[in-house]
């Protein structure tokens, strides 16, 4: 029988083929503890980890695996976790990446006229101050799929910062929009690319507070679809975890 504590909205726990998934997440259930918790009384004594977003930022994936590591030390026998920490480059994922963004490059009216803006979520500068590799690595994600499609012109912003009093990391995409307009930009395709899956801090960000930014200044915003659990985003899944377990 599975722990009651799993059977939510994500169900039980059925495996499938030879691997089994589990999800934890770090503010609603099932918890990052009771996913390994869950592991362990499954039989589990070796698995890959891998946090979705594809950057690495000692504000979030090592934040993640400071739980995990919590978890483990919980449990009363070892198990053995490796680790994908990053994969901004990986050739599915920029291919995935690209492919949506050539889609939204359809529905504008003069592409080579267009702005290109890529984000991701924003980090305290603190943060970069203490040589996270977070903003490098966003950025060549956001180089690679520009060479790809052979983009004119390209740039990056963040969304989502904290409401904090410490400084975060910029341009603020809105702040980012204005300016575009400011240079005499009509239209602009944005891609979450710090984000793999639609949720709140998409849909609110980009398309509620940008998409409003955009109208009030007279910029035509398009955004470009998420990877979502489609299947090529599902295959980069597959490779990073097959690659790192042979590890």
């Amino acid at each position: 029988a599975y722990p009651k504590r799993l059977l939510g909205p994500v169900g039980p726990r059925i495996p499938q083929g030879p691997a089994r998934v589990y999800v934890g997440t770090k503010h609603w259930h099932p918890s990052i503890g009771e996913a390994v918790a869950a592991m362990h009384e499954d039989g589990v004594r070796r698995a890959v980890a891998i946090v979705a977003a594809p950057h690495y930022s000692l504000r979030s994936v090592a934040e993640y695996q400071e739980k995990v590591e919590a978890a483990l030390k919980s449990l009363p026998e070892p198990m053995e976790m490796v680790w994908v920490e990053s994969y901004e480059a990986h050739p599915g994922l920029i291919a995935a990446y690209a492919r949506r963004l050539e889609e939204a490059i359809w529905r504008l009216r003069e592409p080579r006229k267009a702005a290109y803006v890529f984000t991701a979520h924003s980090i305290p500068l603190s943060a970069v101050e203490r040589g996270d590799p977070y903003p490098r690595q966003v950025e060549r994600t956001a180089e690679l799929i520009a060479k790809r499609l052979a983009l004119p012109r390209f740039s990056v912003a963040y969304q989502s910062a904290g409401r904090t009093p410490e400084p975060w990391l910029g341009p603020d995409i809105n702040e980012h929009l204005k300016a575009l307009r400011e240079e005499g930009f009509e239209e602009v395709v944005v891609q979450a690319v710090g984000f793999p899956a639609d949720h709140l801090e998409v849909y609110y960000d980009l398309d509620l507070e940008a998409q409003a930014t955009a109208q009030e200044v007279g910029l035509r915003l398009i955004r470009a679809r998420s990877l979502n659990a489609d299947l090529d985003y599902i295959q980069v899944l597959k490779e990073l975890v097959e690659a790192a377990w042979l590890r």
